[in-house]
C-alpha cells in the first residue's frame, strides 16, 4: 500500500491538477484558442474553467450562435487532450442573471428589496405613500423614537392605509414617526462581458431577483439548458462542474444600508419562519435587546429562501445532468448554504488574508478555508475548492503578487483542508489598461514564472492529492451557525497544533449521531464540543448538547462574563487561550513543539490507513525545535516540491510520543509519513563539521537581454540602472572562484541572500535548481566536484515593473556566501 501511494505521490493523478480560471476577454481566435489549451496541457494543468470575461468581443453576445460555436470548440480540443472544463454560469458576475437575460422580456424579474422612509408626526399626521410605479408599501408602522436610529419597539402600531393615505395621532408627546417599508426594485446590476457594461455604466446588466423561484427557473433554462443543448455529449466526462459565483441578492452597486433583500410575497414567508412582522424594523433602528437576534433570524430567512430559490435548483439540475455544483457562496463564512454544492467551495480574493498582520488566523475571512472542508467532510463530499489569488497582491498592487504570496496562499488552504483549487486566473488578453487590470494579476501565461510553471502545477497535484480520500484525525468540533464561523476561540488552537473542524448547528441538530461520548458524523467522530458564543444556543442545541455531555462528552465554554446558561457540566473558559490548557489536560494535543512557535500549521491525516502529517510555515522566520508526535512508527520526510521521499531518523521516544529535530524554512511545507508497521530508526550522534564560510566577492557580469552587459563591483536592484527601471524579465549574473579541498568537503550550502524575485542556479553549468522565495539557500554539495567554481544565476523579477512602473526592487542584491563543511 505504501509503494502504491508513493507512486501517487510522485506522479500524481491529473484529477488532482489544478483548474485556472480562463479569462475569455477579447476577440477569440481559434488557433489562438488551440495554442494556448495546448500550452496549459504542457505546463502540468489538466482542466480549466470557461469565464467570459469583461472585454470579450461585442460581436461574441453571451450565450449566442458564436459563443456556442467558440465553447464547443474549447471543449473538443480539451477533451482531445483528456483535460476537463468547468463551465461558469454567468456573464461575468455576480451569478443568476444570465447577463441580463432573465430580465430581458421580463423586468418583473429584476432584483427587489425592501426600503425604508419615515415621517415625523406633530399632532394629527396624515401622509401619502411614496411609492412609485410598481412599488408596494409592505408596512407602515407608527413608533416612538428614542434616539437618532432607535424606536421604543413597545410603542410601534401597525397602521393601515385607505387609497395610500395613512393617518395617525400620537398619544403623548414624545418624537413619534411613521414609518413605512415599501418593496421596490432595488436596481442592483451585474459585471457584464463587453466594455461598457462594468460596475455604474450605461450598459451593465440588470441583475435577478434571485429570491423569486419563477426568475431562478428561467436563468436554469437560459444558462444551464442552452449549455447542455450544444454540449450534451460532454456532460458527466470533459464537463465535470458548473461553476455558480457570489450569487448577490440585490445586485451590484446597492446601498445595503438602505435596502434590504426582498421579494414579492416574502413578508408570508418571513413569518412562516417564525417572526414577526414588525420584527423587520430591527433592519433599520436599535429596538432593543432582541436587535441583533430579530437582524439575525431575519438574515436566516433570506439564506432560506435563497437555498430554495437558487441553489437547490441549480444543485438539482447540476446532479440530474451528471456533473457538479461548484464555486461559492458570497461570505467567507457562508457555509449552510454548501450541502448544496457537490464541490463545495469559498474564495480567496483582495488579500483579505495574507502572511502580513496576522491575517490568516484573524477576522472573518480567516475561516474560510475551513468553511469548505469541513463543510465537505461532514456532508460526504470528496472535493472542495477555493478560486484563489485574484486581486491579491500587497496593498493594493496587484501586479507586485509573487510566486512567494502564490506558495503561502495555496499552503494556507492545503493545511486547511483544500484539495482543489481554481486560480484566478489566466487572461486570453492583457491588450490595454482595460484587460490588464481587470482583477489583476495574471497568475500563469501572462506572467514571468510561466516558464516554470509545472513545478507549481505538479506541487498543486501533489497537495491535492494528499488531502483527498482522507479523514483528517480531531476530536474536537467548533460549533458554528449557517452563516458565521467563529475565529477568535480558534486562534489559539491553530498557534498551538491543535486541529479542529468546524460543525455547523444545524448538522449538529439534523445529521449527527450522539454514540456514547462522540458525535458522529461521516468519518468524524468528536468528543469535544469548544462554543464561543452561548447566545448562538437555543432549546434543540441546549437539549442535543446535554445529552451529549450526559454520555461523557466534553463541552468547553468561553464566557467571561459569567452568564447563565442551560448546558450542564461544561467547562467554563474567561479567556480565548485557555481553551489550550484545557484540550492539553484532556490529552488533545496530538503534537507540540519545543520551543513554541505561533506559526506552525498542522493538520494529521490518514490517508489508505497510512499517517501523514503536514507541517506549514505560515512565518516569517524558520521553525526550529524538537516536534513531539503521538504516533510511533518508521518516519519518512515528504516534499510536495522537489517529490524528494526521504528517511527521518528519530531522536527518542517518550512513552508514546515520537521526538525529532524540525526545521521548516520560510515558506516551506513538510509532509510526515508515518508507517507503523515499520520500526522506528534512531538518529546516531551527529559527526560534528569543522566548517568554513567563503564569501563569493567576485566582480559579477550582468547579461541582459537586449543591453550592454554589465560588470558589477557593487550588486544593487536593476531599478538603479536607468535602462532597466521598468524591465520586467530575466538576466543573468556569472562569476567564477576557486574552491581548495574540494575532495574534503563533505557537505557545501550556497546562500545567495537577498534576491527579487526567482532564481535558478547553475554550478559549472549543470542545474542546481530553482528557488521562487527566500530563503535562498540551496545543498550544493553534489556539484563540489571541481575547484573551479563557475557560478551563473538566472534571475526573474516582478512583472510589475513592465505593467504597472511600479519599479520596484528587482535582480540579485546578495551577498553571497558558500559554507563548506568538512
Amino acid at each position: 500500500m505504501l509503494e502504491k501511494l508513493k507512486q501517487e505521490f510522485s506522479s500524481p493523478n491529473e484529477e488532482f491538477s489544478l483548474i485556472p480560471f480562463w479569462f475569455l476577454n477579447s476577440s477569440l481566435d481559434k488557433e489562438a484558442l488551440l495554442k494556448k489549451i495546448k500550452e496549459f496541457k504542457s505546463k502540468g494543468l489538466d482542466g480549466f474553467v470557461i469565464h467570459p470575461r469583461i472585454g470579450l468581443s461585442k460581436d461574441i453576445s453571451y450565450l449566442g450562435e458564436k459563443y456556442m460555436h467558440f465553447v464547443r470548440f474549447i471543449v473538443e480540443e480539451a477533451k482531445k487532450l483528456n483535460m476537463k472544463v468547468v463551465l461558469y454560469d454567468e456573464g461575468m458576475y455576480p451569478s443568476g442573471s444570465a447577463h441580463g437575460k432573465v430580465v430581458e422580456n421580463n423586468p418583473e424579474y429584476a432584483a427587489r428589496g425592501l426600503r425604508m422612509a419615515q415621517h415625523k408626526c406633530q399632532g394629527y399626521t396624515e401622509i401619502y405613500e411614496e411609492i412609485e410605479g410598481d412599488e408596494e408599501c409592505i408596512l407602515s408602522v407608527a413608533a416612538k423614537k428614542t434616539a437618532e436610529n432607535t424606536i421604543d419597539f413597545q410603542s410601534a402600531i401597525k397602521l393601515y392605509s385607505n387609497d395610500r393615505k395613512v393617518v395617525f395621532t400620537p398619544t403623548d408627546m414624545g418624537e413619534w414617526v411613521i414609518i413605512s417599508l415599501i418593496a421596490t426594485f432595488s436596481e442592483g446590476t451585474i459585471r457584464g462581458i463587453h466594455f461598457g457594461e462594468d460596475d455604474g455604466e450605461r450598459d451593465a446588466p440588470l441583475a435577478a431577483d434571485l429570491l423569486n423561484e419563477d426568475a431562478m427557473k428561467k436563468f436554469i433554462t437560459v444558462t444551464h439548458e442552452a449549455y447542455y443543448a450544444v454540449l450534451k455529449e460532454h456532460f458527466g466526462n470533459t464537463v465535470i462542474a458548473m461553476f455558480t459565483d457570489e450569487p448577490n441578492i440585490l445586485g451590484r452597486c446597492v446601498d445595503g444600508n438602505k435596502i434590504k433583500p426582498w421579494t414579492t410575497g416574502f413578508m408570508d414567508w418571513y413569518k412562516s419562519q417564525g417572526n414577526e412582522e414588525l420584527d423587520v424594523l430591527a433592519l433599520w433602528f436599535d429596538v432593543g435587546v432582541d436587535s441583533e437576534l430579530k437582524r439575525r433570524n431575519f438574515k436566516k430567512a433570506v439564506n432560506k429562501k435563497l437555498e430554495f430559490s437558487y441553489y437547490k435548483p441549480i444543485s438539482d439540475w447540476c446532479e440530474k445532468h451528471n456533473i457538479a455544483l461548484t464555486g461559492h457562496p458570497e461570505a467567507s463564512d457562508d457555509i449552510g448554504c454548501l450541502k448544496y454544492f457537490q464541490i463545495p467551495g469559498q474564495d480567496v480574493v483582495w488579500r483579505w488574508i495574507g502572511p502580513e498582520d496576522n491575517k490568516g488566523i484573524e477576522g472573518q475571512h480567516s475561516t474560510m478555508g475551513k468553511c469548505a472542508s469541513d463543510a465537505a467532510r461532514h456532508l460526504g463530499r470528496r472535493r472542495n475548492a477555493n478560486e484563489c489569488f485574484g486581486c491579491c497582491g500587497p496593498d493594493g498592487r496587484q501586479w507586485e503578487f509573487s510566486a512567494d504570496d502564490m506558495k503561502w496562499f495555496m499552503d494556507w488552504l492545503f493545511v486547511r483542508g483544500t484539495n482543489l483549487l481554481y486560480p484566478h486566473a489566466f487572461l486570453y488578453s492583457i491588450e490595454g489598461d482595460k484587460r490588464t487590470n481587470e482583477r489583476p494579476p495574471d497568475v500563469g501565461p501572462n506572467n514571468l514564472w510561466w516558464k516554470d510553471y509545472n513545478i507549481i502545477a505538479t506541487y498543486g497535484k501533489r497537495m491535492s492529492w494528499l488531502m483527498t480520500d482522507n479523514v483528517n484525525v480531531t476530536s474536537v468540533a467548533v460549533l458554528c451557525e449557517e452563516d458565521h464561523l467563529p475565529w477568535h476561540i480558534v486562534k489559539p488552537l491553530y498557534q498551538n497544533q491543535i486541529e479542529f473542524n468546524y460543525l455547523e448547528d444545524n448538522v449538529l441538530i439534523n445529521s449527527c449521531i450522539l454514540s456514547k461520548e462522540f458525535i458522529k458524523i461521516q468519518e468524524q467522530n468528536y468528543d469535544t464540543v469548544i462554543i464561543e458564543d452561548l447566545s448562538k444556543l437555543d432549546s434543540k442545541l441546549n437539549e442535543i448538547l446535554n445529552r451529549f455531555s450526559q454520555n461523557g462528552g466534553c463541552i468547553i465554554v468561553y464566557n467571561p462574563n459569567n452568564k447563565k446558561h442551560a448546558l450542564k457540566n461544561a467547562i467554563e473558559i474567561e479567556k480565548y487561550e485557555d481553551v489550550v490548557n484545557c484540550l492539553g489536560e484532556m490529552g488533545k494535543k496530538h503534537i507540540s513543539l519545543l520551543p513554541y512557535n505561533p506559526d506552525l500549521r498542522v493538520s494529521h491525516v490518514i490517508k489508505e490507513g497510512i499517517d501523514f502529517y503536514l507541517l506549514v510555515n505560515e512565518g516569517e522566520k524558520t521553525i526550529e525545535g524538537e516536534l513531539s508526535i503521538r504516533n510511533i512508527g518508521y518516519f519518512e520526510k515528504w516534499d510536495s516540491w522537489s517529490g524528494k521521499i526521504e528517511e527521518l531518523e528519530l531522536d527518542r521516544i517518550d512513552t508514546e510520543n515520537s521526538v525529532i529535530p524540525i526545521h521548516i524554512k520560510r515558506r516551506d511545507s513538510i509532509i510526515i509519513c508515518v508507517n507503523k508497521r515499520r520500526e522506528a530508526k534512531f538518529a546516531k550522534k551527529k559527526e560534528v563539521l569543522e566548517a568554513k564560510t567563503v564569501d563569493i566577492n567576485e566582480a559579477w557580469t550582468l547579461k541582459r537581454p537586449s543591453m550592454e552587459n554589465i560588470i558589477c563591483g557593487k550588486l544593487i536592484s536593476w531599478t538603479e540602472y536607468e535602462d532597466m527601471k521598468c524591465f520586467s524579465g530575466e538576466a543573468v549574473y556569472e562569476t567564477s572562484s576557486k574552491v581548495e579541498d574540494v575532495s574534503q568537503i563533505k557537505k557545501a550550502l550556497l546562500d545567495l541572500g537577498e534576491v527579487w524575485e526567482i532564481a535558478k542556479v547553475y554550478i559549472n553549468e549543470k542545474e542546481v535548481g530553482i528557488k521562487m522565495w527566500a530563503p535562498f539557500e540551496y545543498d550544493v554539495t553534489n556539484f563540489m566536484t571541481s575547484t573551479e567554481f563557475k557560478l551563473k544565476i538566472e534571475v526573474t523579477n516582478s512583472i510589475s515593473n513592465k505593467i504597472s512602473k511600479t519599479q520596484v526592487k528587482s535582480g540579485f542584491l546578495g551577498p553571497v556566501t558558500l559554507r563548506l563543511f568538512y
